[in-house]
Parts: C-alpha cells; structure tokens; sequence
C-alpha cells in the first residue's frame, strides 16, 4: 500500500510526532511551521496537511489553507482538541474556525463521543467526527515502572494560560491553614511576554514561595521533556487541573499514565477520556467548574489530599503489576491510533489520485 506524504501542523505533539515516522514517506514536519509559511511555500510537496490546532490561526488562514489545498488536489484533515480557546480571547470567534473546519475538513478526528457531539451540533451538516483519543500523553517509554504518586504533595504545572486560574488555586490551598500540604507549582514554556501579561500573578507566586516554605515554584523558560516531567511529579500526591472551563486534557491522560490521583473540573469530555482504556477507575475528585473560586475550592483540595492518603496505601506489589498492565494497554493503543490514522490517509491518497 502507498503510504502518503502528510504534513503535520503542528508536529511537536507527543501524539503528533508519532503519527509521522510510522506511517509517512517520507516524513514531512516542522515544529514551528505555520499556516502562514505553509500558505507562502510556492510548491506542496505532500499529499495530505493534518492539522492539530486552531489557536492563533485567523479564519481567513483557514480559508485559503483549504482554497489552496483543494487547488493542489491536497486533502485535510483536522484533529480538534478544543472547543474552547486556550490561549485567544474570543469564545465566538474560536467557535466559527471549529464549525468552519469541521464543515470543509476532508476527515475531523476529536478525542471523545462527548465531544464529537458538541462538533455535531456546531456542524450539522457536516460529516460526524471520528472521536479517537490521543492515548499515552508522554512517550510509552517514559511510563515508570512504578505509580509516582506518593505525600509529597498537591502538584500543578502548565504554561500561563487564561482557563488555568493558578490565583484561585494558590489563595484557596492558602486557606487550607497551617496543616495544608505542600504545594508544587512547575511554570512552563515562560516567555518575556508572559512575564510582562502576567507580572501581577508571577509576583504573588514567587512572593508566596519566599515567605511559604509549603510552596514549591519552578519556573522553566522551555518545554520539559517526557522524562523531566515524570521526575518532577514523582512523590506528589496528587495532579491538580484547575481548568475554569476546557474540552480536554492531556494532564488527564497523564494521570491515568502515573497512576496519580487528580483534581479535575466536572465536564462530561473529560469524563468521557477515562471510559476506555487502563484505569478507568483512576482516583478523581470531579469538581463543579462554578466551585472553583477561592471560598469553595479549599473544601476540594481537602478531599483531594484524603483520596491521595487512601491511593498511597497500596502495595507496590499491584502498584508494579498495574503500571506494567498500564504501559502493555498503552501501546496497543497507540498501535491501534496510529493505524487508524494510516487507513484514513490512505482512504484521502486514493480519492486524491496520484499527484503528477
């Protein structure tokens, strides 16, 4: 079978970059490629673009990436994560490039029923979304051998993002008095210009972590590696997400992969990543999104340190036995993912007809 040239944009995901190796040829990415650079490329040297994100791409950009790929007889597919922004401002606007993409999109892959749902009744008279999750959120080989939850701790990290209400959390955990655990805050992929937006919030953290030896504040200018990541979260407790509003979470499917307790907003997509798959019972305290506000949130983090204490008393024993069940479930997964993805490539290549 012809396997077909696909561009991954962007290609840096865990997921993404897994897609690319085993089932194109030869692999076309770039990490840092963008619409607008794909837009002024005089020659398409690829058969199909496979799109992982809408944020920071105009609706005009979306336009013309399909104007332009039907004009090269390039088919598009589109993997919506989202269905709320992360990052861009506007709800509404965000909403159009969804509908937009999942009405002109040769095939849209979305991660749960939940969601696929949600796409639906943005796009009725699109084709159904395929809902296909991303499966292990770090690579397979950066599952440890062992669960890494232990009292060390509720943990959160993440870059500045408007959704991630990191305040609330910390004045919250504040509450919690005297005897609160400690609480380990990992900044990420911090640039200049989130230091300048968000002064007002790296102050009271760093502010917080000199007077309060409770706190524990890394701030890293990078993306963390699989491996870093896991080292860092060994020993915690529990994964906090304080997600005032999302669709999915990757910090979830890390959970599952750790075995770490998690603290998650009540959304149904997010429910809807833990029906499949190892650990469908992954200890969770679901959390109304409304809650998390500075009065109700501490009764929250109470309960999420009782279900850390309760998951820490298992015996390393079924916790080995689990993780290795966890790794062995996850890579069929991720076998069965990037097959799914091969077929559907190799559907578009045949509609597409072989390229002069």
């Amino acid at each position: 079978m012809t396997m077909p040239n696909v561009l991954q944009i962007p290609s840096h995901m865990t997921y993404a970059k897994a897609l690319g190796p085993a089932h194109t040829a030869p692999e076309v990415a770039s990490p840092t490629l963008r619409i607008a650079d794909l837009l002024a490329q005089p020659r398409w040297d690829f058969d199909i673009v496979h799109l992982h994100s809408l944020e920071l791409v105009t609706l005009d950009e979306l336009i013309r990436l399909r104007q332009r790929a039907v004009a090269e007889g390039v088919r598009l597919v589109a993997t919506i994560h989202d269905l709320v922004p992360n990052i861009e401002a506007s709800v509404g606007d965000f909403l159009v490039k969804v509908a937009y993409i999942a009405s002109e999109a040769d095939h849209v892959f979305t991660l749960t029923p939940q969601a696929a749902d949600q796409i639906a009744a943005l796009a009725p008279h699109a084709e159904p979304a395929e809902a296909l999750p991303h499966g292990a959120a770090v690579a397979i080989d950066s599952i440890p051998a062992v669960p890494v939850s232990g009292d060390g701790g509720l943990a959160v990290f993440g870059a500045f993002r408007p959704y991630r209400e990191l305040e609330i959390l910390v004045r919250a955990w504040q509450c919690l008095g005297e005897e609160r655990p400690k609480l380990r805050v990992l900044l990420r992929s911090v640039t200049r210009a989130d230091q300048e937006r968000d002064a007002a919030l790296l102050d009271l953290l760093e502010e917080t972590a000199r007077t309060d030896r409770r706190l524990h504040l890394t701030v890293a200018h990078t993306m963390l590696g699989d491996d870093d990541l896991v080292d860092w979260l060994t020993g915690a407790s529990a994964l906090v997400l304080p997600y005032s509003h999302i669709t999915h979470s990757g910090q979830l499917e890390l959970a599952r992969d750790l075995g770490l307790p998690v603290i998650a907003p009540d959304i149904a997509s997010l429910h809807g990543q833990l029906t499949a798959g190892p650990r469908k019972d992954l200890p969770v305290v679901w959390f109304a999104p409304d809650t998390l506000t500075i009065d109700a949130f501490p009764t929250c983090l109470c309960h999420a340190s009782e279900l850390a204490l309760d998951t820490a008393d298992r015996s390393s024993a079924i916790a080995t036995e689990d993780q290795d069940h966890v790794r062995a479930v996850r890579l069929g997964e991720r076998t069965e993912i990037t097959e799914r993805h091969a077929e559907v490539y190799a559907d578009l290549l045949t509609k597409t007809g072989e390229r002069v």
